[in-house]
């Protein structure tokens, strides 16, 4: 992929559990990393054909292979123009690609 198909930037971040101070914990956001990627989601045609009409809106973000993307993980969160997404699968295309692909669906809560 050539540098210039990254044209979106994103925020990977894993929710991590902070005590309260009364016996319980919050979820916060902890950035993994900020890089630039290529977004590509799936149409509302393939979404039809799929059976899949009222499912969350699905895709795929692919980013340079690096320390900190290697972390990335299933039900990690990346922010795309301000939206937020769940990491459904992560897949490392190997070093001679040298990208990591991250399959995302819309958090709709």
């Amino acid at each position: 992929m050539r540098a210039g198909q990254m044209d979106q930037r994103v925020v990977i971040s894993r929710l991590d559990r902070v005590p309260d101070g009364l016996g319980g914990a919050t979820e916060v956001p902890v950035q993994i990393s900020a890089c630039a990627a290529h977004v590509v989601f799936e149409t509302t045609r393939e979404r039809r054909e799929a059976g899949r009409i009222t499912d969350p809106v699905r895709g795929e973000v692919r980013v340079r292979r690096s320390a900190s993307t290697r972390q990335a993980a299933v039900n990690d969160r990346v922010v795309i123009a301000g939206a937020s997404y769940r990491v459904i699968s992560v897949t490392d295309r190997g070093r001679a690609v040298a990208e990591i692909s991250l399959g995302v669906e819309r958090v709709t809560t």
